[in-house]
C-alpha cells in the first residue's frame, strides 16, 4: 500500500510543510530511515537526527523547529500519529474461496 503525504496528514489531521504527493509506502524509526519511509521525532532533541535521516517525512510536534527542505507533519502528538499511520498500513489479509471445513448447503445460491 502507498499513500501520499498529503492523504496521511487528513487522516492524522496534521499540518504539513513539503509536497503532499509524496507517496510513502510505509514507516521506519528515526534511526533506519528511508525516502518512501515516514518516521516519527517526538520533541526537539531529535533534531539532529532527524537532519542526518532520509525520511519521506517525520511526524513532529507543533514546536518542533523549523527545517526548510525536510517534509514536517506537525500534531498535537507525534507518538500517537505515528501509530494511527502505522495502521494505515496494515493489510487485512484477503480471504477468497470456501474454507475445506466449511458445510454447505446442496441448494445453497450466492448471489441469487
Amino acid at each position: 500500500m502507498k499513500f501520499s503525504l498529503g492523504e496521511i496528514c487528513e487522516f492524522i489531521g496534521a499540518g504539513l510543510e513539503g509536497d503532499p504527493e509524496l507517496m510513502i509506502e510505509g514507516v521506519s524509526s528515526l534511526q533506519d530511515t528511508n525516502p518512501a519511509r515516514l518516521c516519527f521525532a517526538e520533541n526537539k532533541q531529535y533534531l539532529e537526527q532527524v537532519r542526518s535521516g532520509s525520511a519521506g517525512g517525520v511526524i513532529v510536534d507543533r514546536d518542533f523547529p523549523d527545517l526548510p527542505g525536510y517534509r514536517l507533519l506537525r500534531v498535537e502528538n507525534p507518538r500517537y500519529a505515528f501509530i494511527r499511520v502505522t495502521e494505515m498500513f496494515l493489510e487485512s489479509p484477503r480471504v477468497e474461496g470456501i474454507h475445506p471445513a466449511a458445510i454447505v448447503h446442496d441448494t445453497a445460491q450466492l448471489g441469487g
